[in-house]
């Protein structure tokens, strides 16, 4: 589960980034 947060944690801040 670790991972999975990790992986959500990491696209949303390259979303955040993106725009």
């Amino acid at each position: 589960m670790s991972t999975w947060l990790c992986l959500k944690k990491t696209v949303f801040q390259i979303i955040r980034v993106f725009p």
